[in-house]
């Protein structure tokens, strides 16, 4: 898991077809995130997208619960293909 300070909330609309030319719809948010850089000076910033679906995964049941990470403190898990998978707020 890392920590990362919620700067930015960005609802999602991706429209596609995958290779099997079948047609996919996906809603979801990009969350991005500051991290202090520990082998050098300032900070990072990085675009984590989290689908609907993910987000309810991790106990945000609306928009609005979204809308509530802005300025937190946040720790994300992500899956063994280093994709955010889940998302929690620190204490």
């Amino acid at each position: 898991m890392e920590d990362y300070y919620v700067l930015g909330i960005e609802p999602v609309v991706y429209d596609f077809d995958d290779k099997s030319g079948r047609h996919i719809h996906t809603e979801g948010f990009n969350i991005y995130g500051t991290q202090n850089i520990e082998n050098g000076y300032g900070m990072r910033s990085e675009r984590l997208y989290f689908t609907k679906d993910k987000l309810v995964k991790s106990g945000f049941s609306s928009t609005s619960d979204v809308k509530g990470l802005l300025e937190k403190a946040v720790s994300v898990k992500f899956n063994r293909y280093l994709k955010p998978q889940e998302i929690r707020v620190l204490a």
